[in-house]
């Protein structure tokens, strides 16, 4: 009763934040800033009312970072202009692909190539398909590199202008020369997902899909990293009173496992955007135990992120009940050795396993033959 309680207070001490800075940033935008009058200056201007009333002497250092701040604003305005522009153009693509390509052999015919029809050959491909701008190769509909200014590419080109840039962490788009960082690029997959029933999956299953899809994750961190947060919070956000066999029982904590150091401290980052107590063993081993009686004896603290090569022997984690593998491994005996930490002698309650594999990747690949 009384963590149902707690959460409902927490859900409700975030709402109100979150009304207050949205009423705080409208109250900001607009309120204009101007000199204090010398009556206002006398009596003594309040800390709350320092940000629009400003002193003369202030005036040259304010405009000048305003300005600054301007043209970085604007910078940003610019590549979310071209990020929605190729979203745009995405979904008009994909409403009217047919209809575009009917029109475009009207404007080929018009404009007077009627000797490609005569010979049998119809509109030229090259005029159908886009093309990279850095190999001129056709772009493939399911493997398109998207910039942050929104011009798009093959990934091939777009590793290798990485890696050369490399060990910088910045490029350059080759069409606009905007400069823009690494983690800003995003891989797109464009390709329509197939029907879970035809593939066999029974209607709980896909009920219980729905139900953790539909969850919203703050931040932008990729698909199998949102879908590991999503899971989290699905499953954290179970009621006592809706708990089943096959769901977070009372109390259950979580493990989430990787063979990368890396992954783990960006599943970290996405935890704790989404206001999720979690306990990392990623630092000395003092920082280590620490963290790790931290998991254990905390109630609050619910997720543990572990690497696979030093967190899957000699632990004692039975107050965990659900094993997240974020990517397959490929030696079994380490598997069995990271779900051992938690299915062992000493273990009450049900332990459930959820391994996370992007379709149609090496992940497929290796989990198949594992």
């Amino acid at each position: 009763m009384i963590r149902r309680e707690l959460r409902a207070v927490s859900k409700l001490w975030q709402v109100q934040r979150h009304q207050f800075l949205v009423e705080d940033e409208m109250e900001q935008a607009i309120t204009r800033m101007r000199l204090a009058l010398p009556h206002e200056i006398a009596a003594g201007i309040p800390e709350n009312e320092r940000n629009y009333k400003i002193l003369r002497h202030q005036v040259p250092e304010l405009q000048q970072r305003h300005s600054q701040e301007r043209t970085l604003f604007l910078t940003d305005l610019g590549r979310h202009k071209g990020q929605l522009k190729y979203l745009l153009n995405l979904k008009s693509r994909k409403a009217g692909e047919q209809a575009a390509g009917a029109e475009d052999d009207v404007i080929m015919l018009e404009a007077g190539d009627a000797s490609a029809l005569a010979s049998g050959d119809g509109v030229p491909e090259a005029a159908q398909i886009d093309e990279c701008a850095v190999c001129t190769e056709p772009l493939k509909k399911d493997q398109v590199s998207v910039l942050a200014c929104g011009h798009e590419y093959c990934c091939e080109c777009v590793t290798d202008i990485i890696e050369r840039a490399r060990p910088a962490r910045t490029i350059r788009c080759p069409t606009c020369r905007f400069r823009m960082n690494v983690d800003e690029v995003a891989f797109v997959m464009d390709q329509s997902e197939p029907s879970l029933l035809s593939a066999g999956f029974e209607i709980e299953e896909i009920q219980l899909a729905q139900q953790v899809t539909g969850i919203n994750v703050a931040g932008s961190w990729g698909t199998k990293v949102e879908a590991i947060v999503r899971r989290v919070l699905w499953l954290l956000s179970k009621d006592e009173a809706d708990l089943g066999e096959t769901e977070l029982t009372p109390g259950g904590k979580i493990i989430i496992f990787s063979q990368w150091e890396l992954v783990l401290r960006i599943i970290a980052k996405a935890l704790k955007a989404n206001n999720v107590h979690h306990a990392a063993m990623l630092g000395s081993r003092q920082a280590n135990q620490r963290a790790l009686s931290t998991f254990k004896t905390l109630p609050g603290v619910r997720v543990l992120l572990l690497p696979v090569k030093s967190g899957s022997n000699g632990l004692n984690l039975i107050e965990a009940t659900h094993v997240f593998l974020a990517e397959p491994l490929l030696n079994p005996a380490a598997e069995a050795q990271a779900l051992g930490r938690i299915h062992r002698i000493g273990q009450t309650r049900p332990t459930f396993v959820h391994r996370f594999v992007v379709q149609n990747t090496v992940e497929e690949i290796g989990r198949a033959h594992v």
